[in-house]
């Protein structure tokens, strides 16, 4: 099981220098052998090794959690067989992959680590994590400074023509890079805190700060929310407290937020009228009426419209980016960098929900609902009856609210539904993560 977790651990260090699309689909197809891979090993060791009688022993382990996941990836199935296009739900489209196979894979891979993974399994991944996340927040600052790979330079042209280039390291948008580090975090924090290893506390140290700084050069304010509130749960989590100063610690929190709103509201005309590029996309954020937040808006009403046409099931993965290039769009969406309306064409809605309403329709809605509700079922439980694994339970729950908060503005790209479904597989098997 290590080896499974130390290579995924290391996955968003995978690019292919040699194709024009050197991100996401080396990523996504070394998901898919991994979850071959180890099935087939599966298998060898259970009938080699004689272990089929043990088999009964490991499915009475299992929960609502897992039948929630089972049934998330049985409506994916159902969706993808009445798709416009079975073909692309399946597979995924060239640019991004994320069909129907993929899912299958987080699941095969989800039950895989569900069921085998212990303590210091999780405790490689995360120290080896450290090293990665490091690895790639300091690659993003240098690609902020203008220095890049020849063969990687300016793979993201949307951003830096008037500013420096947004920061994406290893996976081709920002969006990405920010929300791999929004999640990883909490399992930065806990090494730095945690662990009986002065140089992996120094090198998670390092990487939690590092992270930050990437996390900021990103410039995507999804990313920004989601490093905050993932760190923020963490530390809400981290120690029992009482009631009455949980509450205390919210209220808080909330009066912090709405004076953060209302400065930024009262000078946000300054900040649009910036050359900087950093504190115009500050502003930009709650500009309604031009930009990337325009766009947003108008992505989101144009497929809402077009939903009820196919309400039970969806329309199938991955197809949306065949309705999106029919789209008009205004000058007003148009990134300032460009002269033109912005020519890029969404080929998934930026938003967890919509994107499920479009793909699998109500009952795909009703299946990630479940999913969700026996996950935090599950949490609840776990904190209750298990005090001693009370920091590792607050890193789970800070990362799985980071990826919350970043779908969104977002959606499932190679590696946040990767993190998505090992997060389920550690947060179900629960007591499992203490045996050594």
């Amino acid at each position: 099981m290590i080896i499974i977790l130390l290579f995924l651990s290391v996955l968003p260090l995978a690019v292919n220098f040699w194709v024009e699309l050197p991100y996401e689909p080396i990523k996504i197809l070394l998901i898919e052998l991994t979850a071959i891979v180890s099935t087939v090993a599966v298998f060898v060791w259970l009938i080699f090794f004689r272990r089929l009688r043990g088999v009964e022993h490991h499915i009475e382990k299992l929960g609502l959690v897992d039948l929630s996941v089972a049934v998330w990836l049985v409506v994916l199935a159902l969706s993808t067989a009445l798709s416009v296009s079975p073909y692309m739900s399946l597979w995924g489209s060239e640019v991004r992959g994320t069909g129907l196979a993929y899912y299958a894979a987080l699941t095969t891979i989800y039950f895989i680590v569900r069921l085998a993974a212990r303590k210091e399994d999780w405790a490689i991944f995360a120290r080896i994590s450290c090293l990665v996340a490091a690895s790639v927040s300091v690659y993003g600052l240098v690609q902020w400074l203008g220095f890049d790979f020849s063969g990687l330079a300016h793979a993201f042209p949307l951003y830096g023509r008037t500013g420096p280039t947004r920061a994406f390291a290893t996976f081709g948008h920002p969006n990405f890079l920010g929300a791999y580090l929004a999640m990883f975090v909490p399992f930065g924090v806990h090494v730095w805190l945690s662990d009986r290893r002065r140089i992996w506390r120094y090198i998670a140290g390092f990487a939690v700060m590092a992270s930050g700084v990437a996390t900021l050069l990103t410039y995507s304010r999804g990313a920004w929310l989601a490093y905050a509130g993932g760190l923020a749960l963490v530390f809400l989590l981290w120690k029992r407290r009482s009631t009455s100063k949980i509450k205390l610690m919210l209220l808080g929190g909330v009066v912090c937020v709405l004076l953060a709103a209302a400065v930024l509201f009262s000078i946000q005309p300054r900040l649009l009228k910036s050359t900087n590029s950093f504190a115009y996309r500050i502003g930009s954020s709650v500009d309604l009426t031009q930009g990337s937040v325009l766009a947003r808006l108008a992505e989101w009403k144009y497929a809402a419209n077009l939903m009820p046409k196919h309400p039970i099931l969806g329309y199938g993965l991955e197809t949306y980016v065949e309705y999106s290039n029919k789209r008009t769009k205004s000058p007003l969406e148009r990134n300032r960098d460009w002269a033109e309306a912005d020519p890029s064409v969404a080929d998934r809605l930026h938003n967890i929900i919509l994107d499920i309403g479009w793909s699998a329709g109500l009952v795909g809605l009703a299946a990630y609902g479940f999913l969700l509700y026996a996950v935090f079922q599950r949490l609840r439980k776990l904190f209750k009856q298990h005090t001693e694994m009370r920091h590792w339970l607050a890193v789970l729950s800070g990362s799985l609210f980071a990826y919350l908060i970043s779908s969104f503005t977002g959606f499932d790209f190679s590696l946040s539904g990767l993190w998505f479904f090992l997060l389920l597989s550690a947060i179900s098997s629960g007591e499992a993560c203490l045996e050594k």
